[in-house]
């Protein structure tokens, strides 16, 4: 069994999507885990831009959601 560094439930292997060195993440927390630290387009997609592999990826929803998330942070900072 393993346990998931973001949510800290138990996981099976079956329910594990990325580990590397200490970091475990299950399933369920990969996506936005993904679109805040791995993916390398994310700030492309801040500025405005819209890459067109972007329209292959899997996490275009998690990616939206986190950049009207910015948005609306950024602006109520304003």
């Amino acid at each position: 069994m393993f346990k998931c560094s973001i949510c800290g439930r138990e996981i099976t292997f079956q329910e594990l999507a990325f580990i590397k060195q200490k970091l475990i993440i299950c399933k369920e927390c990969f996506p936005k885990y993904y679109v805040k630290h791995l993916c390398p387009l994310i700030k492309k997609r801040i500025s405005g831009k819209n890459p067109i592999s972007c329209m292959y990826c899997s996490y275009v929803k998690e990616c939206d959601e986190y950049i009207n998330e910015l948005k609306k942070v950024s602006s109520e900072e304003l």
